[in-house]
């Protein structure tokens, strides 16, 4: 699906972030390390969101060795969901 968002990390790489749909045609909220030469990590599941528009525009955002993820769920009356997770180390 998209929705992609970037942050750079500490040690020079960088974190996607991005919808993705499942091959049970599901939605998921996952992110992955993109190190200087372009290799990918693998992807880690952040969480289980809506395959619509309804789950907005998932954000991602660095602060020092963590990062930090939000997301909308629901459908009315939606929520805002955060999660924190530590950089792995490379």
């Amino acid at each position: 699906l998209g929705r992609v968002d970037i942050a750079l990390l500490p040690d020079g790489s960088a974190a996607a972030s991005y919808i993705a749909v499942t091959p049970e045609k599901r939605a998921e909220f996952r992110v992955r390390k993109v190190d200087a030469n372009g290799a990918l990590s693998a992807p880690v599941t952040v969480a289980a969101v809506e395959s619509g528009r309804t789950s907005g525009y998932p954000r991602l955002a660095v602060s020092g060795e963590e990062m930090i993820f939000a997301w909308i769920e629901g459908t009315r009356p939606t929520q805002v969901r955060t999660a924190m997770a530590k950089i792995p180390k490379s």
